[in-house]
């Protein structure tokens, strides 16, 4: 199960952003702290993450080879998004 959980990206990583019929590709910085919002990945290998206030869509191979996971338990978990 992936929802809830964490992860801060050791690399720069491009994400879509999807608004009123519109993809925009949306670059997210290394160090960027992002929350997964799927369960799992779609068919087409995307999960939904919140980042920055915005819903966007990332390839969880992308998450899982550039992010680090955060626990419950770290620091930095207990800031992230607010």
């Amino acid at each position: 199960m992936l929802r809830s959980k964490q992860f801060q990206l050791s690399k720069d990583t491009l994400a879509l952003l999807l608004a009123n019929g519109k993809r925009d590709l949306i670059h997210i910085p290394s160090d960027s702290t992002l929350r997964l919002l799927s369960e799992k990945a779609e068919k087409d290998g995307t999960v939904a993450v919140h980042w920055e206030g915005k819903i966007l869509r990332m390839f969880l191979v992308d998450i899982e080879e550039r992010g680090r996971f955060f626990t419950e338990d770290s620091e930095q978990s207990a800031t992230a998004f607010g």
